[in-house]
This record gives structure tokens, C-alpha cells and sequence, in this order.
């Protein structure tokens, strides 16, 4: 099991909600504590911060642990972004986020900001969708 320290975004499943309802002794506190603040989505720096004291290696190693055991689903990393023509898409600090994170430029030709968002290849389990 690999402990990267690379921005992640966590999603409680099915399995981790009754695992947290269940109360059961058996599961170690900490993850329990981990699925009660990942109430819908949480990222991996918020779930550290309410865990200061712990290491961010331990913390990773228990999330990773916990998407192991199917507790926890994590997002996947977008790949592109599709945008509108809008100037808030066209500023530096925005295409400058896009870079330094390998996210590909797309454009959306049409000026409708329902049709922004990233694009991912791989989805949580067919029984994660909502």
C-alpha cells in the first residue's frame, strides 16, 4: 500500500455509513471518527485538520486503508476542464490551477455555466451514484 500526500477528495459509502450507524467496538476509533466527518464530501486536507495530531502519513495510510476496505470511495483525478468564455476561466490564477495540476483545457463554445466541470476518467461504483 503506497502513502501518497496528494490532494484527495473522499466520498462516505454505503458500507462506511452503516458501518458508522453499527457503532461497532471492532472498528478502530479513528476510522470512525474519519466517517463521521466525511458526511458527504470531504477533502484530504479537512479531514487532517481535524486530525492534527496525528502524522499525515498515519492519516493517509487509514484513508487509504478505509478505500481498501470500501468505507471510503475517493474521486478521481479530473483530467480536462470544460469552460465557458467566461473572464473568471480566462484569469491567470485559474489557468495557472489547470497547469501545475495536469488538468487539460477544454473550451464549452456555448456561454452556459451549466455546462462548466471537470471531466474524469472512472466513477465510484455503480452503487456509490446518487
Amino acid at each position: 500500500m503506497g502513502v501518497a500526500s496528494e490532494a484527495r477528495i473522499y466520498r462516505r459509502t454505503e458500507a462506511g455509513k452503516r458501518t458508522l450507524e453499527s457503532q461497532d467496538s471492532k472498528v478502530p476509533a479513528e476510522y470512525r471518527r474519519v466517517l463521521g466527518l466525511v458526511e458527504t464530501d470531504a477533502h484530504s486536507d479537512v479531514i487532517r485538520g481535524f486530525l492534527r495530531r496525528h502524522s499525515d502519513r498515519l492519516i493517509f495510510e487509514w484513508l487509504d486503508t478505509m478505500e481498501q476496505l470500501g468505507l471510503l470511495a475517493r474521486y478521481p483525478k479530473p483530467t480536462s476542464c470544460v469552460f465557458d468564455q467566461g473572464p473568471e476561466f480566462k484569469a491567470f490564477e485559474f489557468q495557472s490551477m489547470l497547469e501545475q495540476n495536469s488538468v487539460g483545457i477544454g473550451t464549452n463554445q456555448l456561454c452556459c455555466s451549466g455546462s462548466n466541470g471537470l471531466r474524469t476518467f472512472g466513477c465510484f461504483p455503480r452503487d456509490e451514484h446518487r
